[in-house]
């Protein structure tokens, strides 16, 4: 008698939970869990493991149907456990330990999204990468780094934007997670209006493939970090190309003052050259202070002929900011001394005006 009132009980539940279509049990250990205003699911067709389905017809242009199911017999993925609603907002926990986040395939130990949420995650505190040099091999100096970075075109872009409006397209044929809807990303408007600057994966990849990573939907990304230390090796570089510049300027210079320097070299006066050859009796004449370079003294040699009324040396640092200057009264040949402890070491110009006019310029060099 206990075991017929067992039974009818039992039936008695089985009918009334069928009915109501609230969890039904199907062949193979199948198993669906919805409430009676599921209206996008179809329980009589679901793949091994269990479904749930949850919705409100109710709420208009709401996001409102979630799926959470368990699959033992997924390709080569067994024990599949996922939440989804219906905007396609995913969290997914593979049998192999993969979590994937806006991504029901993670291809590593956690992906969040795909290009539809720009991959966005932010974060209160340090990002940190395992650098330590006792696991790692194959180690070697990254090598001119310079010239690729160089072919990489940098870019400013927004991301397109998905719209959030809901067809019932989407909505049908719960059938196990072979059918479930297509993925459709959440649309952050506050993303999607930003602009963003960088590079585009495709560009990258032609330079430096193993910075590029593909995703479980096809779509490309970056490695950043990974260009930082290529980024750092390019200013090696260019620091070495500045020196060697750097030192073959001053060798210039320095072959300069030696022209200068040279009986041969001609001066200046107002635009015109005059050779050292010519009467000095007729010009006034600024020579090359000697000697140069010097640390204690150096001689500064003039001509002026008897007609010059007025007449100034001028001592002028680099930036052509005037330091020292020197009047002139005597006529004919004279010389003016500059001591090494009135300047500081350095190059400076000195000029010779005569009469409002600019006779010459040269260049000393003080040593300390």
């Amino acid at each position: 008698m206990k075991t017929i009132k067992f039974i009818f009980v039992g039936l008695s539940f089985f009918t009334s939970v069928y009915v109501n279509a609230q969890f039904k049990v199907l062949s193979f250990g199948r198993v669906v869990c919805e409430n009676q205003t599921a209206i996008y699911s179809n329980p009589n067709n679901i793949s091994d493991g269990m479904d749930i389905v949850y919705s409100n017809p109710l709420i208009p242009n709401s996001y409102d149907v979630i799926w959470a199911y368990s699959k033992k017999n997924q390709p080569n993925n067994p024990g599949l456990l996922s939440l989804q609603s219906v905007d396609g907002a995913y969290f997914t926990v593979r049998a192999n330990g993969r979590v994937g986040i806006y991504n029901n395939n993670p291809s590593c130990a956690l992906e969040v999204g795909t290009a539809g949420t720009n991959y966005e995650i932010k974060v209160n505190g340090s990002i940190v990468l395992a650098s330590d040099e006792r696991v790692k091999e194959n180690i070697r100096n990254i090598d001119k780094s310079l010239g690729k970075l160089k072919l990489l075109k940098t870019v400013s872009y927004n991301f397109k934007g998905v719209s959030e409006s809901k067809s019932e397209d989407t909505l049908l044929h719960n059938s196990g997670i072979e059918n479930k809807p297509a993925f459709k990303p959440r649309n952050n408007k506050d993303s999607y209006g930003r602009m963003y600057y960088g590079f585009l994966a495709q560009d990258v990849q032609k330079l430096f493939p193993d910075l590029v990573y593909e995703d479980s939907a096809g779509l490309l990304s970056i490695d950043y970090i990974g260009i930082i230390p290529l980024l750092v090796n390019a200013l090696n570089e260019q620091e070495i190309t500045i020196n060697a510049q750097t030192e073959k300027i001053a060798d210039l210079k320095l072959q300069l003052l030696k022209l200068e320097n040279s009986s041969g070299f001609a001066s200046q006066k107002v635009g015109a050259k005059i050779s050292e050859e010519q009467n000095i009796s007729a010009h006034p004449l600024l020579n090359q202070n000697t000697p140069n370079p010097f640390n204690i003294e150096t001689k500064i040699g003039f001509y002026l002929p008897n007609s010059i009324i007025t007449a100034s040396l001028y001592v002028y640092d680099m930036n052509g900011n005037q330091l020292k200057s020197y009047s002139i009264n005597e006529r004919g040949k004279g010389n003016i001394i500059i001591q090494g402890y009135e300047l500081n070491a350095g190059m400076y110009l000195y000029t010779l005006i005569a009469d409002n006019d600019v006779i010459d310029t040269k260049r000393m060099i003080l040593t300390k």
